[in-house]
């Protein structure tokens, strides 16, 4: 059941109710307890995915309340997704299946130049065109059609739901048969019910991509409409997961969506005012489609689509492909150990759309459909790539499906596409899903060392028993942050990193190998010393950050990871060692992505600043499952920040980051990141030198303002007199009042960040250089052409003067029409700051008087740091 704690009064009355019938009305879908009237008619599809209504007649009654059902529409499933029976036959709009009240409501706005009328499609402001009711046509398998006509202003609104396999695809067609220009728009509420059934006592779980979840009002429009929103229950199970698409081939974007609460969303038809502040517990969803000018006898077309998450889907042209896969592979509890990935289905379906002109509809034969598996999937004994469906009939939906299993070489997010062809025409198209597959006991390991974890339990603990190697084949070392060196490690333990060496590429099977605890439903703490740590994630499936814990074991309870940085217990950059050419660390941060994985396998550096703290690692979550990120992180973001990375040979270090933050202090603060220590392999490493000139930093961000400010860097590469290239990214993040240069203060050389991407130099007999790298308010500074003046002469030639803001190589050329360089006045020479006076004589490189026309006079200056500045004149010769 959904959480309804702050719904309408009718709802209230009737979760009263429900609450005294005790626990097992809890389990109990909510339609259960709504009321037809004897009246009460509806028209029904079902294609053996979900089903779909829409109301004729009547009210349903819930807790005390009539609510009228001609118009509204319901949606739920049957079999909903093939891989599981856990979300058969649920409701995703609330009352399913009984069509009623706000629950699934359309609004027509209608704006004349006498007044604005919000109305409900088939209300009884309107009638339905002919008297005819909407209708399920073909047997009621294929399409529910209605058509309703605005009776004062003659604005029609043709309705057509179609079931596309795991969606409903709703069409809404606006005619204007009056004789005056109106401006019509459409909004499409739904109150989702995805957790009925599920004995879930808290709300329900929405999600927009690129946002935290949903947890206050939200209101995005224009370009901030997302692609889809996702609603689930608040755990991790095989439940319904709704799914609206916005943004899709076909399918018409909305100008706004909102996610608000039922009883406030709902209160009326159209206008709404979001309440950024205001808690969401019982989350209803609105597309608003703005009103549009639509003249007598034109029409317009809205088309959306809502369904099951667990599906991909292509509704355009001819027919509809989708394929549907479990978001997260199991593990297979038979198995020993229980380590085996299980084998799954995934399914592809194929729906021929029916047209209402009988003469569109063709059966299709030789439906050919094929799937391709990226590595680490592949098909099941006996099955084929290609499967053949012999026909299918207009409005029907065919299936086939195959076995997959993984095959343990890769681990986390894999996606496979399904190719699908039909006939008459070969119409071909093709979609692609990802899902999330577990580590095995399987790993594979490359020469020289590498920074590991094993999300594993074992009973031996010894590492020789469970890599299954001589004591002379390999290298375990961690850091001891007590001795602040690495030592040789005599016990493996779930939730622990390591670097690990051997001595030749291998992959080996981890004996003994078992699940640390319950993946899904349990959690794993360990202690954390203060200082550099190495940890890793102690499950074969990969983990968001933002769902880290920390316990303060002198206060007794949980926080979580924004919490433990904004208490300065921890820092919240952690850094892993990617073994891919170059090899080097890499980051990941919480503030940049909360939502970004921590992956089986990999070991990870965390730097805690407090004694006496442990981290709890999170149970694993499947897509639509709890994902509670803070609402808010009350730390100021980044304003800015610039990544810098150096290379030698086939070794990386990318953790050099400079910033601004408006809360940040110019000292080390908690914006700040120390050095994680080097690899125990030698690499070229960039260090960033603390203002107190003895920390080195990997992120130093300082207080943001309009001032100079000067990072010191050292590049140190592995070999004395080693090529090295300085990379840098990040410049968008940079507002335009800020000119950033770096300066290498051995070569005396100074580049402008904006106009290059790179530097390259090579280190001397010490193996390093030191860097600047200086941010300041751009203003008057920064190169210049501040002015360009052409004039002719009477003795035919042309006089040519242009100023400088600063000195800089210099070239000027005469062009032509083409662009094509016709004389070169000066070829790069030194100029300096202050006007400069040259003449051309009228002629080209050869000497010969150039014909009459319009030529062109460039002037490019380049400045020692890289800045550019470029000015066109045009001037005429006559002849």
């Amino acid at each position: 059941m959904k959480s309804f704690g702050m719904v309408g009064s009718s709802k209230r009355r009737w979760i009263a109710c429900v609450i005294a019938l005790g626990l097992l009305v809890a389990t109990l879908p909510a339609a259960l307890y709504a009321q037809p009237s004897n009246d009460f008619r509806a028209v029904y599809l079902n294609n053996g995915i979900l089903s779909t209504g829409v109301g004729l007649d009547g009210q349903v009654g819930i807790g005390g309340t009539n609510y009228d059902a001609i118009g509204r529409i319901t949606l739920g499933t049957v079999q909903g997704a093939r891989f599981t029976t856990d979300d058969d036959n649920k409701p995703l709009i609330f009352t399913y299946p009984y069509p009623c009240g706000n629950f699934g409501v359309v609004t027509v706005r209608i704006v004349t130049a006498e007044e604005t009328n919000d109305l409900i499609w088939g209300s009884d402001d309107g009638e339905w065109v002919d008297g005819i009711e909407p209708f399920a046509d073909r047997s009621g398998r294929y399409m529910i059609v209605g058509r309703w006509r605005h009776t004062d202003t003659g604005i029609r609104v043709d309705q057509v739901i179609e079931l596309v396999g795991a969606y409903a695809r709703i069409t809404w067609t606006i005619t204007n048969e009056g004789t005056e220009t109106a401006q019509v728009g459409l909004r499409f509420l739904i109150d989702e019910e995805v957790g009925s059934g599920f004995n879930v006592t808290t709300p329900d779980y929405v999600l927009v991509p690129g946002y935290f979840p949903v947890q206050n009002d939200l209101d995005l429009q224009g370009g901030q409409v997302p692609s889809y929103v996702d609603a689930a229950p608040r755990r991790t199970m095989n439940a319904p997961i709704l799914r609206w698409l916005f943004k899709q081939k076909d399918l018409t974007t909305p100008d706004r969506v909102v996610i608000s609460q039922f009883s406030r969303l709902s209160a009326n038809l159209w206008d709404f005012t979001s309440l950024p502040e205001a808690q969401v517990t019982d989350h209803a969803i609105a597309s608003y489609w703005n009103p549009r000018s639509l003249a007598p006898g034109k029409s317009q077309t809205i088309v959306t689509m809502i369904g099951l998450a667990t599906s991909t889907n292509d509704p355009s042209g001819r027919y509809a492909l989708d394929t549907e896969s479990p978001g997260v592979v199991g593990l297979d509890a038979s198995a020993t150990n229980q380590l085996a990935p299980e084998e799954f289905t995934i399914s592809a379906s194929v729906t021929n759309y029916l047209s209402l002109n009988s003469l569109q509809n063709v059966t299709f034969e030789d439906v050919s459909l094929a799937i391709s598996l990226p590595r680490g999937l592949a098909l099941a004994d006996g099955e084929s790539i290609t499967k053949t469906i012999p026909s299918i009939l207009p409005g029907e939906v065919a299936t086939v499906s195959w076995r997959v299993k993984p095959t343990g070489e890769r681990v986390g997010e894999l996606t496979y596409r399904v190719y699908s062809t039909v006939s008459p025409g070969s119409l071909s198209k093709s979609v692609s899903r990802s899902l999330i597959v577990p580590m095995t006991a399987k790993v594979d390991l490359k020469t020289g060392f590498q920074m590991v974890s094993l999300p594993f339990a074992f009973d031996n603990t010894d590492p020789a028993a469970i890599l299954g190697l001589e004591q002379g084949e390999f290298t375990l070392l961690r850091w001891d942050t007590t001795m602040r060196r690495y030592t040789l490690v005599n016990s493996i333990r779930p939730g622990e990193g390591y670097w690990l060496r051997v001595n030749a590429n291998q992959t080996l099977n981890l004996n003994g190998a078992k699940v640390a605890g319950d993946a899904f439903g349990g959690t794993l703490r360990l202690p954390l010393p203060q200082g550099w740590v190495q940890i890793g994630n102690p499950y074969p499936y990969p983990v968001p950050i933002g769902l880290i814990r920390f316990i303060d074991t002198t206060q007794g309870f949980a926080i979580t990871f924004a919490e433990a940085v904004q208490r300065g217990l921890v820092r919240s950059v952690l850094f892993y060692y990617d073994t891919t050419p170059p090899a080097g660390y890499r980051v990941i941060s919480l503030y940049s992505d909360p939502s970004a994985p921590m992956m089986p396998g990999l070991g990870y550096w965390i730097y805690v600043d407090s004694r006496n703290l442990e981290i709890i690692f999170p149970n694993v979550v499947a897509p639509g499952a709890t994902i509670v990120f803070p609402s808010r992180l009350s730390t100021a973001p980044v304003r800015w920040q610039v990544q810098f990375s150096a290379q030698s040979e086939d070794r990386m270090d990318a953790t050099a980051i400079i910033g601004a933050a408006s809360r940040a202090a110019d000292g080390i603060d908690m914006y700040d990141m120390p050095k994680p220590p080097a690899p125990v392999e030698e690499s070229v490493r960039t260090l960033l030198i603390a203002p107190d000139g003895q920390n080195a930093l990997a992120q130093d961000i300082r207080a943001d303002g309009n001032r100079r400010q000067v990072w010191e860097m050292v590049v140190t590469a592995p070999k004395p007199d080693s090529p090295v290239v300085l990379r840098w990214n990040g410049l968008q993040s940079v507002p335009s009042t800020v000119r950033l240069k770096l300066v290498d203060t051995e070569a005396k050389v100074t580049r402008d960040l904006r106009s290059t991407s790179s530097y390259t130099f090579t280190v001397g007999a010490s193996g390093s250089r030191r860097f600047q790298i200086v941010a300041e308010p751009r203003g008057a500074a920064g190169l210049r052409i501040t002015s360009l003046r052409v004039a002719r002469t009477r003795g035919g030639a042309v006089d040519i003067s242009y100023a400088l803001s600063d000195s800089a190589s210099t070239k000027v050329r005469i062009l032509g029409a083409t662009g094509k360089v016709i004389q070169t006045l000066q070829a790069g020479e030194s100029v300096s700051r202050g006007v400069t006076n040259l003449t051309w004589n009228g002629r080209d490189s050869a000497g010969i008087a150039v014909p009459a026309g319009t030529y062109l006079v460039e002037v490019t200056a380049t400045a020692e740091d890289g800045q550019t500045a470029r000015a066109v004149q045009p001037v005429v010769i006559t002849r």
